[in-house]
């Protein structure tokens, strides 16, 4: 049974790995960190948020579980809804 898992994690990883090489042909990492310096400015300030918000829900998430156990994950799935309006 793990090993079942271990190998559809690790087909998984190929898949993505290789759709990642794939699509990535011809594109220089300047121009993908960058987006061509084509973003405007609120699409850059709700990108650098974003990114902000989501490392720190991330930290939040793990010390919440940590201390409360994993019951914590119902606090998460009854706030979602309320975070979508």
């Amino acid at each position: 049974m793990l090993g079942n898992s271990i190998a559809l994690v690790l087909i998984y990883a190929a898949i993505c790995v290789f759709l990642g090489w794939r699509s990535g042909r011809g594109e220089k990492d300047d121009e993908y960190m960058i987006a061509g310096r084509s973003l405007n400015t609120f699409s850059f300030v709700a990108t650098v948020v974003a990114s902000y918000i989501g490392g720190g829900a991330i930290v939040a998430y793990i010390a919440y579980v940590y201390q409360f156990g994993v019951s914590a994950v119902a606090v998460y799935l009854g706030a979602a809804p309320c975070q979508m309006i």
